[in-house]
């Protein structure tokens, strides 16, 4: 395929291109995906995650609201 044109991507970034917006809650499943399987974006994203638990980082604002189904 490569060899016909067609240029080659990872799945985090397809992922990312169809569910850019993770505020919505259709697409806050995605990061479910990326806690899986999502290799370095999962570890940095636990991270953020342990550091906003821990209370050393503050959480943005758009994270603090709840998600309504």
């Amino acid at each position: 395929m490569v060899q016909a044109g067609a240029k080659p991507v990872n799945w985090p970034a397809l992922v990312s291109e169809w569910a850019p917006d993770y505020t919505k809650p259709e697409n806050m499943a995605v990061a479910e995906l990326y806690n899986q399987h999502g290799g370095a974006v999962s570890l940095a994203a636990q991270y953020v995650m342990a550091q906003i638990s821990a209370g050393v980082v503050k959480a943005p604002e758009w994270f603090a609201q709840p998600v309504t189904e």
